[in-house]
This record gives C-alpha cells, structure tokens and sequence, in this order.
C-alpha cells in the first residue's frame, strides 16, 4: 500500500474515533438521597458548600423580560441550596437561592435594583437513584440589594407547591411592600 494511502486511512480512521468520542452520551449521575449537598453536585459538579465552588455559571435570561434584570445568559453567581420538596414518591424539586456575582467577579450584586433569582431543579427516582430531569436557572426573582428575602414553602394540594418570598424596603420613602412568587411542579 502507498505510503499517501496508508496515511489517508489512518488519518480517517483517527477522524472517525474523535467523531464518534465526541457523539456519545453524557454519562447521567445519580444520588442515592434527597440531600440538599447530593442534588446541588447532580445540577453542579463543581459545587461546594463553601469557597470557590459556591460560584457558578448560570443562565439567568429567563427572567430577563423584568424591566430590572439586565443579566446576561451566562452569569457567574453564588449558589445556595434552600429547599428539597418532595412532590411524590418519584418526584421532588431543589429551590436554590442565586445571587449574581457583580462585575468585579468578588461579590454578589448589592444595589437597591437587584433582586435575588431563585433557582428550580427537578428530579425523578428511579431503580439507580434520583437524577436531574430539568432544569431552570432563575424560575423567577425577588427582593433587593440581591437579596430574596424571607422565603417559606406551602403546600397547595397533592404535588403542587409554592415559595413565598417576602421583602421589603422604605428606602427613598417608599413604603413596606411585600411580594409572592409562585414555584410548581412542571
């Protein structure tokens, strides 16, 4: 066989190896439990309760229609877990509190247009444990100076849920207001 032949295979041959590498599946991750840390890592390989980790790239566009969010689709922010809900026995959701990381990349957004995004993670069980079916990096926002304000689950019938979200501020001699937002089940 020509040397030019032989070449031309092999370097075929070695396209089709990293076409077909690049084509496979994501390997899908599981947890064995509900745990807050467990779903954080299946949404967020990276993430860790504390330090660098805590910071995330999220797509926070979703809610960009608010007149206040300026946010790019990809956005640096802190990521901390605040509720699992068990909607039924093969079903639950992760409610994270996100927080835009400002444009000095040190810190979260503290000014008094900027609310706080809250983060929505779904999950099934199944033989081999719960894994992340969806997704939803800012399911909607509230509050200010980053901020979410006093949240609290309620229950509205079998499987659907609420977050209430509750800020307010008197800035600028604006009085005490209050907001709800409404998280369910997709």
């Amino acid at each position: 066989m020509p040397a030019l032949q032989h070449f031309a295979i092999r370097s075929l041959f070695l396209v089709a190896c990293v076409i077909l590498a690049s084509c496979q599946k994501a390997e899908l991750r599981y947890s064995a439990s509900l745990d807050r840390a467990a779903l954080m890592l299946l949404a967020f390989p990276t993430w860790q309760a504390n330090g660098p980790g805590l910071v995330q790239q999220v797509d926070l566009s979703a809610t960009a229609n608010d007149k206040h969010n300026t946010q790019p689709p990809a956005t640096r922010a802190e990521i901390t877990p605040i509720y699992v809900v068990r909607l039924d026995e093969t079903h639950a959701a992760l409610l994270t509190n996100t927080r835009a990381i400002a444009e000095d990349n040190q810190r979260p957004y503290t000014c008094h247009m900027c609310p706080g995004f809250v983060g929505a993670y779904f999950f099934e069980h199944d033989a081999n444990g719960w894994r992340m079916t969806a997704r939803q990096d800012a399911a909607t926002q509230s509050g200010v100076e980053g901020d979410i304000g006093t949240t609290s689950i309620a229950k509205l019938s079998d499987g659907h849920y609420a977050l209430a979200s509750e800020w307010g501020s008197c800035w600028q001699g604006y009085p005490l207001v209050a907001w709800h937002s409404s998280v369910g089940q997709q």
